[in-house]
């Protein structure tokens, strides 16, 4: 078993809902999956001014990675560089093309670097959201040890 990482998912029985086998026919899967759809589907007619795509843009901006780990310098400089010049760099390419994104930052992150939100709000276009808890946690690393001894 392996809580946590997505292919890695205990296999266990729930009523009413069936287990899909590894060997399972293409109407097994769509029955199984159909079980689980989350509703209608939301795709418009039309997407605004005759677009025929929509795009997500979005960044996780982890900063420094302090979970489970010493902060040396190189790694430390990695985050700081993302937070100080990196954020700023991507910020005007956005602008430059009217593009909005969002951008998930872990509390740690904005308290090395409150001005990375300010700057982040600045443009009246982005949004923020909190996400990874106060820090980046190892657990995709671990979760690829596990899956590794399985």
């Amino acid at each position: 078993m392996l809580p946590g990482c997505a292919f890695g998912q205990a296999t266990q029985k729930i009523p009413g809902l069936p287990n899909v086998p590894i060997d399972a026919t293409a109407e097994q899967a769509q029955q199984a999956v159909a079980i689980a759809r989350a509703g209608k589907k939301l795709t418009p007619k039309g997407w605004p001014n005759g677009a025929r795509v929509a795009v997500c843009i979005s960044f996780d901006v982890d900063n420094e990675y302090l979970a489970d780990a010493p902060p040396l310098p190189v790694p430390m400089s990695a985050g700081e560089y993302g937070a100080t010049t990196g954020l700023t760099r991507v910020l005007e390419m956005l602008d430059r093309q009217q593009i909005p994104a969002s951008f998930y930052i872990p509390a740690v992150s904005a308290i090395l670097h409150p001005d990375m939100i300010k700057e982040i709000q600045k443009g009246n276009r982005h949004e923020i959201g909190y996400t990874d808890g106060f820090m980046i946690s190892a657990v995709g690393g671990k979760c690829r040890k596990r899956k590794r001894s399985c």
